[in-house]
């Protein structure tokens, strides 16, 4: 499998419809299927409202978990990344989900939000 880590942008919105909506197409599918991790909901148009409202309300929500605020807002929220398989090997999906927490794990971001798409 190769991992390649995407520029980080700043439009949450703007990610998801790139991975979820091809504009060539005659349908708003793009994808097989999604999946989101740490978000209330798996319907990505909410998943990603929730994620730009936390990031819009992270000192309330430090404030109100007992967390001292600080440090600057990130100018580069977004971040993006995909995960590359084989043409000979055809994970399930379940397997590409584990595969994306393990990663999202290594790095030490398996507690954010996160949508994932194929």
């Amino acid at each position: 499998m190769i991992v390649r880590v995407h520029s980080a942008g700043k439009s949450f919105k703007g990610l998801g419809q790139y991975l979820t909506h091809d504009p060539k197409a005659e349908t708003a599918e793009r994808v097989a299927w999604t999946h989101t991790l740490n978000c209330a909901n798996d319907h990505v148009p909410s998943a990603i409202h929730e994620m730009v409202n936390t990031y819009r309300d992270a000192d309330l929500l430090k404030e109100e978990a007992g967390i001292k605020r600080g440090g600057a807002p990130l100018e580069h929220a977004v971040k993006h990344f995909s995960l590359n398989w084989h043409p000979d090997e055809t994970p399930t999906r379940e397997q590409m989900i584990e595969a994306v927490e393990s990663y999202l794990a290594h790095m030490g971001w398996d507690a954010h939000q996160a949508v994932l798409a194929s």
